[in-house]
Order: C-alpha cells, then structure tokens, then sequence
C-alpha cells in the first residue's frame, strides 16, 4: 500500500513513519508543494531490487535471449559477424547527441 505525506508531517512524525515502512512494510511518499520528492520503501525491499545478484541474474538472461535470438536468425549473425560494429555504434551515438 503507498500513501503520501507532506514534508511537514514527516518532520513531526518521523519515527512512526520509519515504523510503518520497516515493520508494515508501507512505500511512503513524502510530498512537498503537491510534488512528490521521495518515496521510503522496506531495506529489504531496496536491497532485493538493487543486489549484485539481481544483475548478474539480468545479465544470464539477456544472454540467454541473445543465444535464443541467434540461433533464431543465423542470417542476421552472418551479416553482423561481417559488420564494423565500431562504425555502428559510433553513428548511433552520433543520431543520439545534440
């Protein structure tokens, strides 16, 4: 459940806030001038979603794809293995810059 608060009420009611988030495990979202500027999750939340092994276990599956997809379109991977890859990415970033 995510609820939001202002800046001022966080100030006054720190401790129960911090309370709700770690023990109910509530996202809270602290709001200033109707904006919201953060938002307080569990750390075990936080860590689950930023940990070396979430990556790596992004990465295996990236990688998986990409074998699934080569072995899918051989044709592709002949042309791409022919390529100057170095001249691609340079004229993508190129499109992509100012």
């Amino acid at each position: 459940m995510e609820v939001s608060i202002t800046a001022i009420e966080m100030r006054r009611k720190l401790g129960g806030i911090l309370d709700r988030v770690a023990k109910k495990g509530e996202h809270i979202t602290i709001m200033r001038g109707n904006r919201p500027l953060v938002t307080l999750i569990p750390a075990a939340e936080h860590e689950k979603n930023c940990t070396n092994q979430d990556r790596v276990r992004t990465v295996q599956e990236a990688l998986q794809d990409l074998e699934e997809w080569q072995k899918t379109h051989p044709e592709k991977v002949r042309k791409m293995q022919n390529e100057d890859m170095t001249g691609e990415i340079r004229s993508m970033r190129d499109v992509r810059r100012p």
